[in-house]
């Protein structure tokens, strides 16, 4: 399948995969076997761990999806290899063995998560995808992360992802810093993923009307709620429904 280079704005991506059942959790293979079923782009997130290792996980620590209560920056991989995923026999995968999985049959959505930059995940990751070949881009909370892509790896589709902030541990000022956009002369993004009920935001349509960046809505979780969207938005992240 052709995707063409603005395949992240035209085909809807599936949040953390496509998972719909206990068999198929978020971020599993199982989840993104289904994408490539459904011929979908997948969005996952990619944590670094102690050891190194690029692991695909969403939050900060295991204990929600795995009940091992403990903080996804200090563990190692072969603590953490044979945790299973909710009540499902899947196991967390590493980045390594989701471009192995997806091979370049559907693109891929990468969002870097890093609480701290200090360079280690945008390396790690980026050695790792110049050997990749298939679709992909890359996008984040932290624009320190979307500036080290701009500048080692400016061919890369970078998308910032902003949002209310409301769960998030930051200060005030970081928070205005990051809501305001006043980045955005920097990174430079290709893109900007907005929490879907943000998008009333004077800053977005700024973007969207002054700057000309698309804007990606997230996470959208039904087909009644992505009919409502303004038509400024160009495509969204969606889980909970089948987008086809």
């Amino acid at each position: 399948m052709n995707w063409g280079s603005d395949w992240y704005l035209k085909f809807p991506i599936a949040h953390r995969g496509y998972h719909y059942d206990d068999n198929t959790p978020e971020n599993s293979l199982a989840s993104f076997r289904a994408c490539i079923e459904k011929k979908l782009p997948i969005e996952l997130d990619v944590h670094i761990i102690s050891d190194g290792t690029a692991l695909v996980f969403h939050d900060d620590t295991f204990e929600r999806m795995t009940g091992y209560p403990k903080d996804i920056y200090v563990a190692t991989y072969s603590e953490v290899a044979n945790l299973k995923l909710l009540n499902s026999n899947e196991k967390i995968p590493t980045l390594q063995d989701v471009l192995e999985l997806v091979d370049g049959q559907v693109p891929l959505v990468i969002e870097l998560k890093c609480l701290q930059h200090d360079g280690r995940l945008e390396h790690q990751v980026y050695n790792m995808l110049r050997a990749y070949h298939g679709p992909y881009c890359i996008q984040s909370f932290n624009p320190y992360t979307l500036l080290w892509f701009k500048r080692f790896a400016p061919q890369i589709t970078r998308g910032f992802l902003s949002g209310s902030y409301i769960d998030s541990k930051l200060t005030f000022i970081e928070k205005f810093i990051l809501k305001s956009f006043v980045m955005l002369f920097l990174i430079k993004p290709h893109y900007i993923g907005m929490e879907s009920n943000c998008l009333w935001y004077p800053t977005v349509r700024l973007a969207r009307k002054l700057f000309k960046i698309p804007i990606i809505a997230w996470c959208i979780t039904s087909k009644s709620e992505a009919e409502k969207l303004p038509l400024e938005v160009s495509n969204i992240i969606f889980e909970g429904f089948d987008p086809s």
